[in-house]
């Protein structure tokens, strides 16, 4: 009897001292493995997250909610880390698949990345945004990739939309409407006067009348711009 109260007392002491351990710890994220982080966790803007578990999330990530919250707190920031992996977010080459099956491609995702890149003026994702112009099948997507290149401001994407434009008016379809208002704003934020003869095409065509009326403003910015 007297040895199993000593046990018995034992186990409790050495439960007791685990509990504690893990209690001080100071950083709770020190012994998890990045998919053991919760969305809970990140909701509850736990965003002293070391950035490096952003990182190896996105690469293993197959989860959308998760995909979403990353991009929600790094577009909350304007470091060159923060921009790294939401380009890596909506770059092609990163696409992944498991039984051919892609699991890590979601339209949203990119879009909210885009927006935000377009924002924070990351001309470091130009090339990329150019890349999502050329190959991707969304026309959502694409949109508003054009729009961020117009954000951002770099004349060397001038080309690439206006190949674009030519290719979605030479093949008009109402499918396309976000595309065609994408690459007219984008045109018209990058104000470079080669876009003035097909915006003033597009403003006097056969298109829907929101559309000619932001081929019009997208022609002033155009003219104004320096």
């Amino acid at each position: 009897m007297r040895k199993n109260f000593i046990l018995i007392i034992f186990c409790i002491l050495f439960l007791s001292s685990i509990i504690f351990a893990q209690g001080t710890t100071n950083d709770p994220y020190t012994a998890q493995q990045p998919d053991q982080i919760t969305l809970e966790e990140l909701f509850l803007g736990l965003q002293n997250i070391p950035i490096e578990y952003f990182e190896q999330m996105i690469i293993a990530s197959n989860n959308h909610d998760a995909l979403m919250m990353i991009v929600s707190i790094l577009s909350q920031n304007n470091d060159p880390q923060s921009i790294s992996m939401l380009i890596r977010l909506i770059d092609p080459n990163y696409v992944q698949m498991v039984n051919g099956t892609v699991i890590n491609d979601w339209w949203d995702v990119k879009v909210e990345a885009i927006i935000a890149l377009g924002k924070m003026k990351a001309k470091d994702a130009v090339p990329v945004l150019i890349k999502i112009l050329q190959t991707s099948n969304d026309p959502i997507v694409k949109a508003y990739a054009a729009m961020a290149l117009g954000q951002i401001g770099d004349k060397s994407a001038v080309d690439a939309l206006l190949i674009q434009i030519q290719i979605v008016m030479a093949s008009w379809k109402s499918d396309n409407l976000p595309l065609l208002y994408g690459l007219i704003v984008g045109l018209g934020d990058l104000g470079d006067p080669k876009a003035i003869p097909i915006l003033l095409q597009i403003s006097q065509g056969p298109y829907p009348a929101f559309i000619r009326q932001v081929a019009v403003a997208s022609l002033k910015k155009v003219s104004t711009s320096k």
